[in-house]
């Protein structure tokens, strides 16, 4: 997984492939150029980075169904699945999704 971040928009995209996070960043870095250019004015703000991902920690979706209770007290299943949290670790052998 790697990240392409630039001073002017932030966080630019999550990319699963390289050479996608590698095109953007290139993009990245001839639009600075031109805009420096443009303006006649470089201040050292300017940057565009190219990270991979080491570790990537977020919620998701389960397959459990979410449970509510009926006016009796009652138990059952809703339409809505339960969510929980994940943290997948890349290697240089793979995903590691505990």
């Amino acid at each position: 997984m790697w990240i392409v971040y630039d001073n002017e928009e932030g966080l630019l995209g999550i990319y699963d492939k390289y050479e996608e996070a590698l095109s953007d960043y290139e993009k990245c870095k001839e639009y600075q150029k031109d805009y420096v250019q443009g303006e006649g004015e470089f201040t050292t703000d300017e940057t565009v980075i190219l990270a991979k991902v080491e570790k990537h920690f977020y919620g998701y979706e389960t397959d459990k169904k979410a449970i509510d209770y009926d006016e009796n007290g009652d138990e059952f299943d809703t339409e809505d699945n339960c969510w929980d949290w994940r943290e997948d670790v890349y290697t240089p052998y793979g995903i590691i999704k505990p």
